[in-house]
């Protein structure tokens, strides 16, 4: 049964990108409270499809005014009279005009069965409107990072379609935006300590002279807006070579830096001025602005540091304890352009790469809001940056970028269901409806089951997802700790719901297959860098709650438990899937580990020797030379199959760079333990092992006190 249901799950996101924790539904509002877990779905927008349906003309759409669902396989059809009735609110509609010829044999492509997630290719859509790629280059950089990003900027132009409009704000202590004219090298300074909103960006750029394209027509014959044409946004195919050399011309930021000084870096202002430009030239227009960072913001709008060194940038305990000087300040400053952005139709990508912290935490509305992309490196100079880029920009088979702009999603649900949100990069519509909730999670506003048969569909790798998410959700809320505590009291309630046990006796605790590896997914979740802060910075707590609230179930449940793959000389290239557990610490053996962030090939200390005595180079030893290989080469693909790209690290047991395996094992082997004689793969921590913590939560669920 497993197996088929677990068939059933990949099949679903495969078809429709779809995962839902719970794929049996209880019949009403209470029995759905005692689930513990909520009924969510993890749902992937844009998903690529083999043999996907492009319907060539409008949806048939319900009309009944508060419903006007889209017709699909699971609406009822009677094709004599030609009507079929809706699945939300089962109004009976007629066939359009254009349906007189369907029938039994010869069905219209949304009603097949298979036909459960189609795209429509209005004919009445927005014609040849281009997108515009607005660049914000901080030069307040070394001079070799800025050469390395100069050539990845000069990359990226040949990747972009030629009808894109291209354009380019660099930043240092003032902000200048620079005019595309082949005519003359011009660019209009603006200081980074005041804020220009898009009416005084109009003046003073003289963009009311400016001229204005066509307005494009939109779905159902409404007329779209304007595309203006001006002076700082020009056709990529009339203005490469000249765009190159602007890109070629960009210099490090002019005013000298004291000894002992930060740079004076105007990123805040850089980023409002690049808002209210798009603003002013591609309202409701799909635009993104890319901004590439190397530091910290501290002039002007946005400034989260003084610039004396001495003074340290907040970390993770300034801002608990409310020391964090400028974080409420910036916060709410890089809140308020981020609803600019997406209301006009604008994502805001961030490409960092620095040693130190550069605001992340306070600037993630940016990408939480627009939908935005975020690359972490520590240099320019780093292939992360170029790579991911350039996978970025890859086109599909119409020659297009695979982006897309401006999309609203509108979920439909029956009377008896009701929407408490969604949690994820998007912005409230804040269209109200009987279908909202009272109770809000994230941005919001038969006829019966018996248990076994929810118990059976539940998927315990959406549900693990779908919780961490909420947990991600609660933190901008609650402390760690709270969290933390909120998370166990709902493992322990779901276990008393579904699993087996006799009161006071924790050996007779039994979970249902289809739900054993939720506690180690909620252990390694409690583990997981979205909760735990050492070692970590709030710009890297950032990146990671960023990238995993847009990932899909596969992606999500890697980066709460990293996948383990192990390579013996006995297999030679064929790699075995091993526990997250030190007891797979062997040194005979190479270990291929998956975060989802980092992708990290472990050589043992066996394999290190053979190495380094170059066994492998030896004829008689050639097994061992396609055994190293292998977990290399996948690593490799592993790497370059992934946005944003993953770091990857090959260490070898004993090195500096084994922490990272170390640290995210389960220590089942550590030197407390009674028994360690200095085993192999023992681990020195002092955190609880999954063992420890399945037996106490077996006597909390057995308690006659829970």
């Amino acid at each position: 049964m497993s197996q088929k249901v677990n068939s059933v799950f990949a099949d679903n996101e495969s078809r429709d990108g779809v995962r839902m924790s719970f794929n049996c539904w209880p019949a009403s509002r209470i029995e759905a409270a005692k689930l513990v877990l909520p009924l969510g779905v993890m749902y992937i927008p844009f998903k690529k499809r083999e043999n996907k349906l492009v319907l060539q003309y409008d949806p048939v759409v319900c009309r009944t005014k508060n419903c006007e669902a889209i017709q699909n396989p699971l609406c009822s059809v009677d094709y004599r009279a030609k009507l079929w009735s809706c699945v939300i609110c089962n109004q009976k509609n007629n066939f359009p005009a254009t349906y007189a010829h369907a029938s039994e044999t010869d069905m219209p492509g949304e009603l097949y069965q298979e036909s459960s997630t189609v795209e429509y290719s209005i004919s009445s859509g927005i014609k040849n409107v281009p997108t515009a790629f607005l660049y914000v280059v901080d030069t307040c950089i070394e001079p070799c990072d800025l050469y390395a990003l100069k050539r990845t900027l000069l990359d990226s132009l040949h990747s972009l379609p030629p009808n894109t409009l291209c354009g380019l704000i660099t930043f240092g202590k003032y902000v200048y935006i620079h005019e595309i004219n082949p005519l003359v090298e011009k660019a209009y300074a603006f200081k980074g300590t005041k804020e220009y909103n898009s009416q005084e960006l109009r003046k003073l750029l003289k963009l009311d002279r400016q001229t204005a394209s066509p307005a494009p027509t939109l779905a159902y014959g409404k007329q779209g807006p304007s595309v203006p044409t001006n002076k700082f946004l020009k056709p990529l195919s009339e203005t490469l070579n000249l765009m190159e050399e602007i890109f070629e011309g960009i210099q490090l930021d002019t005013f000298k830096v004291q000894r002992g000084r930060r740079h004076i870096r105007s990123v805040g202002a850089a980023l409002s001025i690049a808002v209210n430009l798009l603003e002013t030239t591609h309202t409701n227009i799909g635009g993104r602005i890319m901004s590439f960072i190397g530091g910290a913001c501290k002039n002007g709008l946005g400034m989260i540091v003084d610039d004396d060194l001495k003074k340290t940038i907040r970390s993770h305990h300034d801002i608990e304890q409310s020391q964090a000087k400028y974080f409420k300040r910036a916060t709410k400053f890089y809140e308020a352009l981020a609803m600019k952005a997406s209301q006009n139709g604008h994502a805001v990508d961030i490409y960092m790469a620095a040693q130190e912290q550069i605001g992340l935490f306070e600037m993630k509305s940016l990408l939480s809001l627009t939908s935005g992309n975020l690359v972490l490196s520590d240099s320019f100079e780093s292939s992360l940056l170029s790579e991911s880029l350039k996978k970025l920009f890859a086109r599909d088979e119409t020659g297009n970028c695979q982006m897309a702009f401006n999309a609203v999603m509108e979920v439909k649900v029956s009377k008896e269901l009701q929407l408490q949100g969604c949690i994820g990069p998007c912005v409230s519509m804040g269209v109200q409806h009987d279908s909202v909730a009272d109770t809000e999670i994230g941005v919001g506003g038969t006829t019966q089951w018996n248990d076994p048969m929810i118990r059976d569909w539940f998927d315990q790798d959406a549900a693990a997802v779908l919780l961490g998410r909420l947990s991600v959700f609660h933190l901008e809320r609650k402390d760690v700790s709270n969290v933390i505590s909120w998370l166990d009291r709902n493992l322990i309630k779901i276990c008393q719901k579904f699993s087996s046990f006799s009161r006071n006796q924790p050996e007779s605790f039994v979970l249902p297959q289809s739900f054993e590896f939720f506690p180690q997914a909620v252990y390694h979740l409690r583990r997981s860098p979205f909760l735990q802060f050492f070692n970590n910075s709030p710009d890297e707590t950032t990146f990671y709650r960023s990238i995993f609230l847009r990932e899909d179930t596969e992606s999500g449940i890697t980066m709460i438990q990293p996948y383990l793959f192990e390579y013996s000389p006995l297999t030679g290239k064929e790699s075995t899937p091993v526990s997250l557990d030190a007891t797979s610490l062997k040194k005979n053996t190479i270990l291929l580990m998956d975060t989802y962030f980092q992708v990290l090939v472990y050589f043992g200390a066996d394999v290190v020797y053979w190495k380094n005595n170059g066994f492998d180079k030896l004829p008689e030893y050639a097994h061992l030379k396609v055994f190293m290989k292998a977990p290399l080469e996948d690593a490799v693909e592993i790497v370059s199959n992934r946005f944003p790209l993953p770091r990857y690290v090959v260490t070898d047991e004993g090195a500096s760079h084994a922490r990272f395996l170390l640290n995210k094992v389960n220590p089942s082997i550590t030197h407390t333990h009674p028994n360690y004689q200095g085993e192999e793969g023992a681990i020195l921590t002092d955190d609880v092992s999954f063992e420890v913590f399945l037996n106490h939560l077996r006597k909390l669920v057995v308690s006659s006190q829970s």
